[in-house]
């Protein structure tokens, strides 16, 4: 049997404001600080043979924290298949000001349909492409030796990542938060046995 777990990286620092990080640069919080050093003491008692990684810092430095409370510590193994969608022209800007420039209402529950679904005039990477790379690993590690793993990634590659695996389509987002994870239990032949959905973290003592 294989166990995967698809964690988004901990709580980030947005500089005062909901803007929108995809492949922007931004480091974690005084508070995803805290909160993963608790993510890393609850899988400490998980033996993981590898911890995937996308190449941008956040994630890293979450799943590096992760990986020297194993035992013996493990090294992160870094792929930008599983990097966050890119959002083009949109990227580090604030939700509330984008909609205003488009003349848009802002409310909180337009704003990830909006991302997700009207996204491409304005740069946005499509989400068949984000599916296309992450789809290439996560063939090769389900074809692989390994048996326990664990990815960090972020928003949208946790919900592309988590459909695939069921076999539902791409767009039907299941946002993943901060500091949370889903599992996945496999037999031998890759099929799903159980899974759980964005099981929290954060409040292990």
């Amino acid at each position: 049997m294989k166990e995967f777990y698809i964690l988004r990286h901990s709580k980030i620092d947005r500089e005062g404001g909901k803007k929108i990080c995809g492949i922007t640069e931004v480091p974690l919080s005084d508070e995803g600080i805290q909160a993963i050093l608790k993510t890393a003491s609850f899988f400490s008692k998980i033996a993981f043979d590898a911890i995937y990684v996308s190449s941008l810092k956040r994630a890293y430095e979450s799943a590096f924290v992760i990986g020297q409370r194993q035992t013996p510590p493990l090294k992160p193994i870094i792929d930008p298949r599983i990097n966050p969608r890119s959002f083009g022209s949109f990227e580090g800007k604030r939700f509330i000001d984008i909609f205003a420039q488009l003349g848009i209402e802002y409310k909180k529950e337009n704003v990830w349909q909006f991302v997700m679904q009207k996204g491409k005039p304005y740069g946005f990477e499509d989400l068949q492409v984000v599916a296309k790379r992450v789809s290439l690993l996560l063939q090769e590690v389900k074809k692989s030796s390994l048996k326990h793993v664990l990815f960090c990634v972020h928003g949208t590659t946790s919900s592309v990542m988590f459909n695939m695996l069921l076999n539902k389509p791409i767009d039907n987002f299941q946002r993943l938060r901060e500091s949370n994870y889903h599992k996945f239990l496999f037999d031998d032949e890759g099929g799903i046995l159980s899974y759980h959905r964005d099981l929290p973290t954060i409040n292990v003592p």
